[in-house]
Order: structure tokens, then C-alpha cells, then sequence
């Protein structure tokens, strides 16, 4: 069973997901989870939304956050393509919802993400990955490109030379290997929440309208200078700034 916890912290709101009797997986069931507990938040008023990956161990007891697909749904799913494509395309959406919100998206996770698990931790503006943890990107091993959309995270976050060599190398990464080429942004220990925890209260000195636009700019990297200049201007004139400017009269 899917445990969803969530509590706000500053301006921020943190999710804390866990499932009971085994690790997590990309399934209808999280989706619906996760759903349900979204479809009040008010995300203008947010400055970050922090999804917290809990670990359960795998048969070989390494803590696992999240893998790629749960087995008994893929096997319903091969009988089912027109099925199986809805959800493909659900989960698609879904990450790209989460991109596109306001507030800064953040992916903490305990243990390790194994093949569309790993997609999903890339969908976010700013990760954090326990230091024992790996990514594990075996899609082509099982037959499989990437059907999530984390081919195009890699290439967002490194380069398109780094895909690949991830990509067709099959590769297992680890947390510091990750954050040596830009996969995750930082490290933690296991369970710990300090270090995120110290992230949100620095945003918290952060006015909102500069949060969010900036969010834009860095995801619309390829705007006009108007367009880009639009999304500036929603955020000059707020009391942080004219604060900031008395110092210096």
C-alpha cells in the first residue's frame, strides 16, 4: 500500500512517499496517489514542492526508491497496447505537469532509482540522492528505450555525448558519480532531511514572483528576449527588491 505524508515547510510543501511491503514503483497506482493528494494544492503560493522518496530493499536488501514499472501491471499492460499506451502517456503528462509549475520542483530519494524510476528522479528543477544510492539505467537491457522522457532530461542536464554513452552503455551510476556530471545536484545520508531541509529555508528568503520566474527562464532557455523580458517583469517591483535598493541610497 502507497503511504502518502505531506506537511508544509516555509513556503514550501513536502510530500514524504513510502510503500509498505516492497519498494515503489511508476503505476497507475502511484499516479492515482499522487492525484488525489495534488488536486487542492494551491501552487501560486508555493515556492518549492518536494517529493521525498522513501527506500524498501529489494530481495538482495538494497534500499530501492523507485523502479521503473510495477511487474504484475507490465504483464496486464503486453496483453493490453492500446492500454499500455494511455498509461505510457499518462505518466509522459504527468512529468510534464510537474515541470511546468510554478514552483521549484525537488526529488529527494532514500535509495536507489532503477530504469523509468530513474527518468522520474530527472524530471525535477532540483534533486538530492542518498551518497549509497545508484541510477540505474537499464532500459535497452530489458528491450526498452526510454519511455518516460529521461533521454531528454540527460541531455537538458549534460549533454547529448553523455546520453549516449549512459543510454547504450547500460549504465549503473552512482550518487557521486552522478552528481560529478550533473545527473543530481547533491548527495545526502540516507533518511536524512537536514540537508533539504536547509535548501527550503533558503528559498524561504527568496520573494515568490522571483522563484517562479526564474523557474521559467532557465526551463525557456530558448525564449525571444521580449518574451523572456515579459517573464522578468513579473517579478520586478516586489518589496524584496525595493528593500534591496534603499540599502544601497
Amino acid at each position: 500500500m502507497i503511504q502518502l505524508k505531506q506537511h508544509q515547510k516555509y513556503t514550501s510543501l513536502v510530500i514524504e512517499i513510502t510503500k509498505k511491503g516492497g519498494f515503489l514503483t511508476v503505476d497507475n497506482a502511484l499516479l492515482d496517489k499522487l492525484d488525489e493528494t495534488l488536486k487542492h494544492t494551491q501552487y501560486s503560493k508555493l515556492k518549492a514542492l518536494l517529493f521525498h522518496f522513501k527506500a524498501n530493499p529489494d530481495k538482495n536488501n538494497q534500499p530501492i526508491s523507485i523502479a521503473g514499472g510495477n511487474l504484475k501491471e507490465l504483464h496486464q499492460l503486453l496483453e493490453t497496447p492500446d492500454l499500455a499506451r494511455l498509461f505510457f502517456i499518462r505518466v509522459r503528462k504527468f512529468l510534464n505537469h510537474l515541470m511546468k509549475l510554478d514552483p521549484l520542483i525537488i526529488i529527494a530519494c532514500d535509495g536507489s532509482c532503477i530504469g523509468g524510476g530513474a527518468e522520474w528522479l530527472l524530471h525535477c528543477d532540483y534533486s538530492f540522492l542518498s551518497e549509497n544510492a545508484y541510477l540505474d539505467f537499464k532500459q535497452l537491457s530489458v528491450g526498452l528505450p526510454f519511455g518516460f522522457g529521461g533521454d531528454k532530461r540527460i541531455i537538458d542536464l549534460c549533454s547529448k555525448t553523455t546520453a549516449s554513452q549512459i543510454i547504450f552503455n547500460t549504465q549503473k551510476i552512482t550518487a557521486k558519480e552522478a552528481k560529478e556530471i550533473n545527473l543530481v545536484h547533491e548527495t545526502m545520508t540516507i533518511s536524512d532531511k537536514s540537508l533539504y531541509m536547509n535548501f527550503l529555508k533558503k528559498l524561504d528568503t527568496f520573494p515568490i514572483e522571483a522563484i517562479h520566474a526564474q523557474k521559467k527562464n532557465l526551463h525557456d532557455h530558448k525564449l525571444s528576449p521580449e518574451l523572456s523580458t515579459n517573464t522578468f517583469m513579473k517579478a520586478w517591483g516586489n518589496e524584496t527588491y525595493r528593500n534591496s535598493l534603499l540599502k544601497f541610497q
